[in-house]
């Protein structure tokens, strides 16, 4: 809703847009506990296999998140991918000028980005900039994060199961 001077729309590689409070309720799970390590909703499927106590029969890129609920520690530390596929079209037009497809990589400090159509990247460092105004890809003094999340994007783009366990 205006956030970056772009208004509506939850399509981009934000903190607005990725930044969604998960609630679970339930059997097991402590009553006013708030975690704030980052999860992804690929954990989601393999946290509903875990609460029904059954068996998944295909493997899952995710984790359960219900020993997390009850120990935070327990939760991954990892790079988790970010994307958009496709812009929004009415028709064949399309719906605004920013929905445009991305891949991205986001640590519990740093998103990085890279736009697919026109390859641009970008990178945040949140924790010096929480407010993602100053894009520090081409800053050489972030080249080595900047290549080292390129590399877990990577990794990340076909990975299936624990492989998409990827260390930030």
């Amino acid at each position: 809703h205006g956030q970056h001077r772009i208004t509506g729309d939850k399509f981009l590689p934000y903190e607005e847009s990725l930044r969604v409070p998960l609630i679970f309720r339930g059997p097991g799970v402590p009553r006013g506990k708030v975690i704030r390590r980052q999860v992804s909703n690929i954990d989601l499927a393999p946290t509903l296999v875990d609460a029904a106590n059954a068996r998944a029969r295909r493997k899952m890129d995710g984790v359960s998140l219900l020993p997390g609920m009850r120990r935070a520690k327990r939760l991954p530390n990892r790079a988790i991918a970010v994307e958009a596929l496709a812009p929004l079209f009415a028709g064949n037009i399309p719906v605004n000028g920013w929905d445009r497809p991305y891949q991205g990589v986001r640590t519990n400090r740093y998103t990085y980005v890279v736009w697919t159509e026109t390859g641009e990247q970008e990178l945040y460092d949140r924790e010096a900039d929480p407010y993602e105004l100053d894009n520090v890809a081409a800053d050489p003094a972030y080249a080595a994060v900047r290549d080292h999340l390129a590399a877990k994007l990577a990794r990340l783009e076909d990975c299936a199961g624990s492989a998409c366990n990827v260390k930030p």
